[in-house]
């Protein structure tokens, strides 16, 4: 069976690829020739590991080049836990993933000290970057100079972004009290900025931390759930005609 697939045309072979997901197309085709080899490496290129086994994680990594790869999704959620800290324990970021544009990591455990942030300046070429969850007292201050979009949840300190000097998208969720440093700091080329917070309280933060956003053309502001006085309307007024 395995040698009349491998008589397929390579455009039915891409035909299929089109109706898998790369992490099930690596799996399945593993033991193909290598002309199948050569297009998976060429068409699969984003890898979300959020719901794999850690038999067939390790597999695809013993067998895939990572250098190849656009995007890749990790996970701690309840489906895959410590997920995050098998990867950075036995593979990591260092001479590795040189390609990747777009990096996912979600549902980590809170305050787990893997080396992320430490590692996040290899990938040169990132474009796209979503975390869950930080603190950001345990951030240090590091530099992605390509990264144009950021999707995060932290608590009220994000001191460790001002270094992203082309950060153009930000999509922010406020969460957790773990910081005494109540400060937001954005990026100066920032365009688009979607902030979602929960406590009345934290529009006080919001509000001044946006004067110098010179570039700014869409902003978002969204209170997760109903509670404590209206915003000062007076203040977004005037930020706006400014």
């Amino acid at each position: 069976m395995v040698n009349k697939f491998e008589s397929l045309p390579n455009e039915i072979f891409i035909e299929v690829l089109c109706y898998t997901t790369c992490v099930d197309a690596a799996i399945a085709f593993l033991n193909l020739n290598l002309r199948f080899q050569s297009l998976l490496a060429e068409f699969c290129r984003k890898f979300d590991f959020t719901s794999i086994s850690k038999k067939n994680f390790d597999t695809i990594f013993q067998y895939q080049n990572t250098d190849e790869w656009h995007s890749m999704k990790l996970s701690d959620a309840e489906h895959t836990p410590g997920q995050v800290a098998y990867f950075f324990e036995n593979h990591g970021f260092i001479d590795k993933f040189s390609q990747l544009r777009s990096l996912s990591i979600v549902n980590i455990i809170p305050n787990y000290p893997c080396p992320l942030f430490t590692q996040l300046p290899c990938l040169s070429n990132l474009v796209s970057l979503e975390i869950e969850s930080l603190c950001g007292d345990n951030i240090p201050e590091f530099e992605l100079p390509n990264l144009k979009k950021l999707t995060f949840t932290s608590c009220p300190n994000t001191c460790w972004l001002k270094n992203f000097t082309g950060l153009e998208t930000i999509k922010y969720t406020m969460a957790g009290r773990c910081t005494e440093n109540k400060l937001l700091v954005w990026s100066c080329a920032l365009k688009h900025l979607k902030i979602i917070y929960e406590d009345y309280r934290d529009c006080a933060l919001i509000q001044p931390s946006l004067t110098n956003l010179s570039q700014l053309v869409d902003l978002e502001v969204y209170q997760k759930e109903p509670g404590g006085p209206f915003p000062y309307g007076e203040t977004w007024a005037q930020m706006i005609s400014a």
